[in-house]
């Protein structure tokens, strides 16, 4: 009885801390309004490029998808938010594509109306919050790497939910490009920054969160979650 009582109380104590920081206030880094634009660094040759302007009718005129040499094909024009030590990733990530597609805002902007309070986002609030902004958004389960490469040859970064290993580092990131020469996903990561590179084979592990979907609350609602993000 006393092994169980200390479990609970240790159970207890545990959920008391996760919502004390959930609680907290989200801080926000200096950084400039319109985040930083950086493109996929490499010193293979450029073999084409293709205008989204041409490629889908958005109004990112300026954005392009690059195709390198070495294999890497990739996004331009997403800007890069760097988020605070804090539960604002999904926020940094929206703050990129919202931009990208052509609806200007700002991180801390975006963290004052979606997340002041730095709890974790669920994937009805990235929905509505893009729906309320004017994009279309659509959260699909379940879905393959090939959706991913064919959102980006459609010029439609990717916003993704990954698992670093446990429900707390549960982490959104933004797929921008691929390579499959080398068998890589090119991806903007608000913790660690822009233009990351992971094999496929980790970033599928990563992405079937099964540190979530071990948990029956939640089940396969976040396995391989992608969200579909474009202008009306």
């Amino acid at each position: 009885m006393k092994s169980l009582m200390q479990t609970l109380t240790t159970a207890v104590l545990g959920l008391g801390m996760l919502f004390a920081t959930g609680c907290s206030s989200a801080v926000v880094p200096l950084q400039p309004t319109a985040g930083i634009l950086q493109n996929y660094p490499t010193r293979s040759p450029l073999v084409k490029t293709m205008s989204l302007a041409t490629q889908s009718g958005t109004r990112t005129a300026n954005a392009k998808i690059n195709v390198y040499a070495d294999g890497m094909v990739a996004l331009t024009g997403l800007p890069f938010f760097q988020q605070g030590n804090d539960r604002t990733c999904a926020q940094a990530n929206i703050a990129s594509i919202m931009n990208y597609w052509g609806v200007s805002t700002s991180y801390p902007q975006v963290v004052k109306e979606m997340n002041p309070m730095n709890m974790p986002t669920d994937v009805i609030n990235v929905t509505d919050f893009l729906r309320k902004k004017g994009l279309t958004a659509q959260d699909y389960r379940k879905a393959t790497l090939n959706y991913l490469k064919q959102q980006i040859n459609n010029g439609r970064p990717t916003l993704v939910l990954v698992d670093f290993g446990n429900l707390s580092s549960e982490h959104y990131i933004t797929i921008k490009g691929y390579n499959d020469k080398t068998g890589d996903i090119l991806y903007n990561d608000p913790v660690e920054g822009a233009n990351m590179l992971l094999d496929y084979a980790s970033f599928d592990k990563m992405w079937q969160n099964t540190s979530l979907s071990a948990m029956p609350t939640f089940g396969d609602k976040y396995t391989r979650i992608a969200f579909d993000v474009a202008v009306k």
